[in-house]
């Protein structure tokens, strides 16, 4: 085991938390295709418990390593109610996190890929059946080929949700590309 060096300070690293494995395979994509090394994608929300607590968690290993230049918590409104929204918005402001979110899914996102989006919701199911046609084959969620065509268009999906980044509990939102574009610039 090499000793660590004194005066040498700790290599930063932004500590990325998803929700699934699709979030989690589309950013390990964006990460290599925009040389966004610096970037740790920890997968914890599965289970129940507290997102922001279970992410606390992990920053507390990390920081033991490394520097945590910034925080970012990726989520979806998909099965949660605007007081468990709310609440974990102002948990993760306190802790200070970014806030990746898209309402109603993850979906809206990678459907943002290929066409412009507007704040009319359009149920998981629609979303799927679109990306369908976009890929011209079922989408498999999580599917690293198909997260890796899907990433290829990521500055036509920057435009294509410009107009629903505010969040939303009402209507189809989504934040990731803002939030993708401040960390990898």
């Amino acid at each position: 085991m090499s000793r660590k060096s004194k005066n040498r300070p700790l290599k930063e690293k932004v500590a990325i938390f998803v929700e699934g494995p699709t979030e989690k395979n589309y950013l390990v994509q964006i990460k290599q295709d925009y040389n966004f090394s610096n970037a740790s994608i920890i997968k914890v929300f599965s289970g129940q418990g507290d997102y922001v607590d279970k992410a606390e968690s992990k920053c507390k290993e990390l920081s033991k390593k490394y520097s945590l230049k910034n925080k970012v918590l990726f989520f979806d409104t998909n099965h949660k109610n605007q007081d468990e929204i709310n609440s974990l918005l102002k948990k993760a402001e306190d802790k200070k996190y970014q806030v990746a979110f898209s309402n109603t899914c993850f979906g809206v996102w990678l459907l943002g890929h290929f066409e412009p989006m507007t704040q009319s919701l359009i149920s998981e199911k629609n979303l799927i059946n679109k990306l369908n046609g976009h890929l011209k084959k079922p989408y498999e969620k999580a599917n690293a080929n198909q997260l890796a065509l899907i990433a290829s268009n990521f500055n036509n999906a920057i435009e294509n949700t410009s107009s629903i980044v505010s969040y939303s509990y009402e209507f189809q939102s989504t934040n990731v590309g803002e939030i993708i574009k401040k960390l990898i610039l």
